[in-house]
């Protein structure tokens, strides 16, 4: 599998602002098992996050706003051309966004960043768990002109699969691995011919990404390994699947392959034994959405009390232009 490459290009160094954007993502297979080298699928998403520069003619000063998706500032700060914080609604917010800034000059030490006012707003609820990290660190590097998985080495522990997908614009899936510790993607198209029988389903919960990847790697390594080539084929079928029955086991098999490493059990097992469909957790279990198939899957989640039910069509990219 090649490295797909993402291109730096730079921010604009005239005055007129200038924009970067973001798709968000949702895994759909190798949650965990990515980390070790399986092959992993993810989707592109319809939303995602935008980050807008202009010029606010204060030397040496970067102002930045994040947005919610409803336009509200959820999070101000101001920087000095060292990046120390001269102001901010939040303390552990700024010493993050410091802390990409920082990688950004290191790598392109022209990074023309004082004097600028920047908006990052968020397309989505940024409880979702649909990228509003790794869709910052994509914009970031962009704009710096640098790669961005450079950032995500330097403060994250993830696999990188999410940066990926920040930048799909033709296709709306990539099918992502770690070659030696270094990513390797290929972009592709995934839409089953039974989409409109696919959700995805708001668990309420938000999973701390960065915790869940590190007890992971704190699981028996043996026991990692074994499961990553029966990964890797699960990944393969899916692609290629034609049928609901064929996705269901597909489905159903992958959950016992993650429960089987992890002690975890498996989502349906746990909470939905009755649901007729499938039930999949997406990315780190336990938390953010999950994905469910058949066409009871509306009915039976919200009677449950799960408010947010988004069908696979209205979410995923649409790379039909």
């Amino acid at each position: 599998m090649g490295k797909n490459e993402i291109s730096y290009i730079g921010g604009n160094t005239a005055e007129r602002p200038f924009s970067f954007y973001g798709a968000g993502k949702l895994l759909i297979t190798g949650e965990y098992l990515v980390l070790d080298g399986a092959e992993a699928l993810a989707v592109g998403l319809s939303v995602g996050q935008t980050l807008e520069v202009s010029a606010h003619g204060q030397d040496g000063v970067l102002l930045w706003s994040s947005l919610e998706n409803d336009g509200k500032c959820w999070f101000s700060a101001a920087f000095d051309s060292r990046l120390d914080i001269i102001r901010t609604s939040d303390e552990k917010t700024a010493g993050l966004l410091a802390s990409f800034l920082k990688v950004c000059l290191k790598y392109n030490p022209g990074f023309d960043f004082t004097g600028k006012n920047v908006s990052v707003r968020a397309g989505f609820d940024r409880s979702w768990g649909l990228g509003t990290s790794s869709t910052l660190m994509y914009v970031l590097g962009r704009w710096a002109g640098i790669d961005p998985f450079l950032i995500l080495y330097e403060a994250f522990s993830g696999s990188g699969y999410d940066i990926a997908c920040a930048g799909l614009k033709k296709r709306n899936a990539v099918v992502y691995k770690l070659e030696n510790g270094h990513p390797a993607w290929e972009e592709t198209d995934f839409r089953p011919p039974f989409s409109d029988n696919l959700y995805f389903v708001y668990s309420g919960h938000k999973k701390n990404s960065e915790r869940a990847v590190r007890s992971y790697r704190e699981l028996p390594r043996a026991g990692r390994m074994a499961a990553v080539e029966e990964c890797t084929r699960i990944t393969r079928a899916m692609l290629s699947c034609g049928t609901p029955d064929e996705f269901d086991y597909l489905v159903h098999e992958h959950e016992n392959i993650v429960s089987g490493v992890t002690g975890m059990p498996a989502l349906k097992d746990r909470l939905f034994p009755d649901f007729t469909g499938e039930v999949k957790s997406l990315g780190a279990w336990g938390g953010d959405f999950f994905l469910a198939t058949g066409a009871e899957a509306p009915g039976y989640f919200r009677r449950r009390g799960y408010g947010t039910v988004l069908s696979w069509d209205s979410l995923v990219l649409d790379t039909v232009r």
